[in-house]
């Protein structure tokens, strides 16, 4: 098992954006059109608003596609389109999983986000059903979720930042802070994507290195 602390995930994610600019750009454009819905359409994000988080479950369908579109050069940009939808599926799930997880106590919620870290590449890439997809990605990331919150927790914070502003009314009167915020949400977003098929590469490297050296 490989033990991972949060700035070897961010160096993970630098590097992987640095060998695949050109998708990383698309991916901040493309993420960017969530971002401003967030920032622009939706004025009552609470934490427990509702029984699903619209803006998130589009978020992790574009994720999807975009983890294709990372490995493009493989199996064409075309894989992109198709795994949008049950990205978005798989969205829902997430989504349902974290807020019923956050509703029992806090710290279920904070593993499902955990263990889902790379619920997405596996989907992607595995073809695994969606709670498989879920189950198979809390495997490969046991034993570095601590990480993997703080990681994801960081990339993420403009998009907090934008949910407690709007709710609370904070960013009405400062329209250029609130720009700001949306662009680092789209960014955040796309290190965490990164960060994501980084992460998914060499866990799974190392899963099948260890299943080799038992053998």
């Amino acid at each position: 098992m490989i033990d991972l602390r949060t700035k070897d995930i961010f160096h993970l994610a630098s590097d992987w954006i640095r060998d695949h600019l050109w998708q990383a750009v698309i991916g901040f454009a493309l993420l960017s059109l969530p971002a401003i819905s967030l920032g622009l359409f939706d004025e009552t994000y609470g934490l427990l608003d509702g029984a699903f988080d619209p803006a998130e479950i589009w978020f992790i369908g574009l994720e999807g596609a975009l983890v294709a579109l990372y490995m493009s050069k493989e199996s064409g940009p075309g894989r992109a389109f198709r795994a949008f939808l049950p990205a978005l599926g798989l969205g829902v799930v997430i989504n349902v999983l974290t807020r019923l997880g956050i509703l029992a106590a806090l710290a279920p919620g904070l593993w499902v986000v955990s263990a889902a870290a790379i619920a997405i590449p596996v989907l992607v890439l595995e073809h695994e059903s969606y709670l498989g997809a879920v189950m198979r990605s809390a495997s490969l990331t046991k034993g570095n979720r601590g990480a993997l919150l703080v990681f994801f927790g960081l990339a993420l914070l403009p998009q907090f930042a934008v949910r407690f502003g709007l709710g609370y009314g904070f960013l009405e009167f400062g329209r250029s802070l609130h720009i700001g915020l949306l662009a680092l949400t789209a960014a955040g977003r796309t290190l965490a994507i990164a960060g994501m098929c980084g992460l998914y590469f060499l866990l799974n490297a190392a899963e099948k290195r260890a299943s080799e050296e038992e053998e």
